[in-house]
């Protein structure tokens, strides 16, 4: 999906995705950059809000939340959780999108 259909698609649902303990979504990689090609998938990072665990079984709700938003693949990842050494080259690159 284009950046932003993929960046208009989270900011219509972003009432929605706060409901579900998503305080902010962000685009990274090739959505992010506009190098999408057809069967790419939309990386997603997502901040979760504070109320909910930080294990696999709090993820998964907020995950397929923002999966069922789109007619591709979704990865979905904790900005939280992410190791320091690919941190900074997925912040570089990204794009909020709200």
């Amino acid at each position: 999906m284009e950046r932003d259909a993929t960046i208009e698609i989270l900011r219509t649902r972003e009432r929605a995705l706060q409901q579900c303990g998503i305080w902010h979504a962000t685009l990274f990689d090739s959505t992010a950059l506009g190098q999408v090609q057809a069967g790419c998938d939309v990386d997603t990072l997502i901040d979760l809000g504070k109320d909910l665990k930080r294990d696999v079984y709090g993820s998964v709700g907020p995950c397929h939340v923002i999966g069922d938003l789109f007619p591709v693949a979704v990865e979905v990842g904790d900005r939280q959780s992410l190791k320091k050494r690919i941190r900074t080259r997925i912040e570089r690159d990204a794009v909020p999108a709200g």
